[in-house]
């Protein structure tokens, strides 16, 4: 039997079992992780962290202005972490206290399942789109088309 929880609760609920050493599983809504994570349709899997996976390029679960995010790291400076999510242009700061886990897999809907630590072509996605970040707002725009077609007709 499937349970339907308020995001609030459902996240702080996942963030006191990750607190005690625990991995969880979240399917992510929203569009702030496209075209890597797709809202309503993914699973991810969550896990505590050791700081040296703390990197560029890590998705990680977190808090925000008492919100509960998944985004990925783009950088950190003096222990402030600049956090984006891959369908966003605007970035978020944070602390490492603020950080709550790692994401390591992602399941797709047809059963492939992306180890994000050690999936090779993952790694390249991932390298390729914070290269393209200054030219992220466009390549949005154009994965984005299809859907805006598609609901105009």
């Amino acid at each position: 039997m499937k349970k339907a929880f308020e995001n609030t609760v459902f996240f702080k609920e996942a963030h006191d079992i990750i607190k005690k050493g625990e991995n969880v599983y979240i399917c992510p809504t929203g569009n702030s992780m496209l075209p890597v994570l797709r809202g309503g349709k993914d699973k991810i899997q969550l896990f505590p962290y050791c700081l040296n996976e703390l990197k560029k390029g890590t998705v990680v679960f977190f808090q925000y202005k008492n919100h509960y995010m998944v985004h990925r790291i783009m950088g950190e400076k003096d222990g402030i972490y600049c956090i984006q999510g891959d369908g966003n242009l605007a970035k978020e700061l944070v602390k490492v206290d603020d950080i709550i886990a790692v994401m390591r897999y992602i399941y797709r809907p047809n059963g492939k399942i992306i180890d994000c630590n050690n999936n090779s072509c993952y790694r390249f996605y991932v390298n390729c789109w914070i290269a393209l970040r200054p030219i992220r707002r466009y390549l949005l725009w154009l994965y984005k088309l299809p859907q805006r077609i598609k609901t105009k007709m």
